[in-house]
């Protein structure tokens, strides 16, 4: 059910095949030759970055990583450059309707309710190239030379995209589950694509079937009170900063996590926004957004009605409701 839904709304959102799941036919088409000729295209020395992080001996690791990835052959000479990253499609619906009730038959009887909109890429890339640091221009404080150094740092669409997620995950959590009681989970994140320049974000709100209407009226509420009514206060954005810099440094003790701040660092062309002051400043920003920035930034997602997608599912057999089947992929 969830599947289905958050396909359906990404194929609402994005209209490109590229960005759903693929089908068991899409995947049986495929021959060994055509796989093969596609990973060879682009596993080559001049398109691939390698971190590791660990305890571990250096000139082994050296000798282990030619064994595995000394096949990986050099660029041709007349090969192409790594290409600028791609964009996520995003499509126009004007007199479209933005909203759908998908169903499917099951003993049990569940509803999960869904407002997506388009936003930018973890770095504050928009799907046209624009950048979250243009928004500057309107910064009630533009001329600052603090605000204009923070706001022009690679690392500042990251940092700022991860406090919004947090101090809207909590304002949901208040009026959806504490103030209304209308579920017992409601959850906000962006899709963070490092990448591919666009992406979205998607509320995510677990009722019994009866309250969905509701608490997806509540989710949407809630957003547009974070826009105008109930804006982004300081103690929203103190919590908030406490929280992510206290996950960051505690995250900072694993591996896994070096790598993946790692991640992309060493190839400019894959990541272009991304480089060692994303690591090294990241704790340093969180410290210094203010309320104002995250004030702007969330004003520029498309969070209000006529810019979202906002979806319905249920399960079970409910009187009254319109089926809706969906095919398996």
């Amino acid at each position: 059910m969830e599947g289905s839904a958050t396909e359906a709304i990404t194929k609402k959102l994005h209209g490109d095949e590229r960005m759903l799941t693929v089908s068991t036919a899409q995947l049986g088409a495929l021959t060994l030759e055509q796989v093969k000729a596609a990973a060879q295209s682009i596993m080559r020395t001049d398109n691939m970055e390698v971190t590791s992080v660990g305890d571990f001996d250096v000139a082994e690791f050296e000798r282990l990583s030619l064994q595995y990835l000394g096949s990986v052959a050099a660029p041709a000479p007349d090969a192409a450059p790594l290409s600028a990253p791609p964009a996520v499609p995003s499509r126009d619906w004007r007199g479209e309707t933005k909203h759908m009730d998908m169903h499917l038959e099951d003993s049990d009887e569940r509803a999960v309710s869904y407002v997506s909109g388009q936003a930018p890429n973890k770095w504050g890339e928009w799907a046209d190239g624009a950048s979250l640091a243009a928004l500057l221009d309107v910064h009630p404080k533009k001329s600052d030379a603090a605000v204009q150094a923070r706001w022009k740092h690679k690392g500042f669409g990251a940092v700022a995209l991860t406090l919004i997620q947090e101090i809207v995950n909590r304002r949901l959590f208040s009026v959806v589950r504490e103030r209304k009681q209308l579920t017992y989970d409601a959850n906000f994140r962006f899709t963070d694509f490092e990448r591919a320049k666009g992406g979205s974000y998607l509320v995510t709100v677990t009722s019994s079937p009866e309250n969905a209407p509701a608490a997806l009226d509540a989710c949407r509420d809630t957003l547009a009170d974070l826009l105008g009514a109930e804006p982004i206060t300081r103690d929203n954005l103190e919590s908030a900063r406490h929280v992510t810099i206290g996950k960051h440094e505690a995250e900072l003790r694993t591996n896994r996590y070096w790598c993946e701040i790692l991640g992309g660092v060493q190839l400019d062309a894959a990541v272009p926004r991304k480089d060692m002051s994303c690591v090294r400043d990241y704790v340093a920003l969180a410290e210094r957004v203010s309320v104002d920035d995250l004030r702007l930034v969330l004003g520029s997602l498309e969070c209000n009605a006529e810019n979202m997608v906002t979806c319905i599912a249920t399960s079970g057999v409910p009187d009254g409701h319109e089926r809706v089947h969906v095919a398996p992929r």
